[in-house]
């Protein structure tokens, strides 16, 4: 719009804000320019500063947003910041937050953004990548670490790894199963690295066994990674469940068959001086006697005599 005083002669152009004189007339200020005096014999528009733009016909400059900037006087738009960088603030000349290793941002970011867990980013990262399968990584994470043994995962992105089941084991690290079944004579606990062989007195049968079984009572197995126990203890000895060897008989006690899981006490009467025999083989001869579980006879006491029934 374009106004005339008359004073003394000469005529004030007036012209709005946004504008300058040209001439006789008016002109709106070019994008990238501003102008806030309404009356005046200017003659053009300053330019915006770093950090701030203006449209056409603007009375003033505007700050850019955050996430975007101007880096030189005279700026019609704000630029972006570019992908991997990031602006929190408004009317700045450059980006200045450059994201960290296990962050990442877009195209006009106003902060950067921590890495999901799973995925992983080195420094100024545009996006967060998968972690491989045998690996896994926690939010925010710069590597992916790999499972360690006894552990697995099976597939990317995973955030943590997953244990060997009891049965099978995993020696090695960054793998995708669990690899090892544990044969027959060994065992696992889950999330196990190794096979454990079963110890004496205990065995496993089959493969990928959780745990060993004891030996049964009258059976023994001296070895350790056993699939049996292939002892039976013979007649004179015993054994307990869990045994790695046969005991034998006590004097005074016998076991008369293979397999005993206990040894019996002789009888009253009746004596076994030896160990590991499979009867009580002394019968207390006249003017003798023994009770329960004897390992010998003894003498009768002068004037008490042993009557036989």
């Amino acid at each position: 719009m374009t106004s005339f005083l008359q004073s003394g002669g000469w005529a004030c152009i007036l012209c709005v804000s946004g504008e300058y004189r040209q001439g006789l007339s008016c002109r709106s200020c070019g994008a990238g320019t501003y102008q806030q005096k309404s009356c005046h014999i200017i003659n053009s528009c300053p330019s915006c500063n770093p950090g701030t733009y203006s449209s056409q016909g603007a009375s003033q400059c505007t700050q850019c947003a955050p996430g975007s900037y101007s880096g030189t006087y005279g700026s019609s738009s704000c630029t972006p910041c570019a992908a991997g960088t990031a602006e929190p603030n408004s009317g700045q000349t450059s980006c200045s937050v450059t994201c960290s290793a296990g962050s990442y941002s877009g195209q006009g970011a106003t902060r950067c953004i921590l890495c999901a867990a799973g995925r992983y980013s080195g420094q100024r990262a545009t996006q967060c990548i998968l972690c491989p399968s045998g690996s896994y990584s926690n939010a925010g994470a710069s590597l992916c670490t790999q499972c360690s043994p006894g552990t697995y995962s099976a597939t990317q992105g995973s955030s943590s790894c997953t244990q060997c089941d009891a049965g099978t084991a995993q020696p090695s690290t960054g793998q995708t199963s669990c690899s090892v079944i544990c044969p027959a004579g060994s065992y696992s606990g889950q999330g196990a690295a190794q096979c454990i062989t079963c110890s004496p007195g205990s065995y496993s049968s089959s493969l990928g066994s959780s745990g060993c079984a004891l030996c049964s009572a009258g059976t023994a197995q001296p070895s350790n990674g056993q699939t049996a126990c292939s002892v039976i203890c013979p007649a004179g000895s015993y054994s307990g469940p869990g045994a790695s060897q046969c005991t034998q008989c006590s004097p005074g006690m016998y076991s008369a068959s293979s397999g005993s899981s206990s040894c019996t006490l002789c009888n009253a009467g009746t004596a076994e001086p030896s160990g590991g025999q499979t009867s009580c083989s002394v019968l207390c001869p006249a003017g003798s006697y023994s009770g329960l579980g004897a390992s010998n006879c003894q003498l009768c006491t002068t004037g008490k005599p042993i009557h036989s029934q």
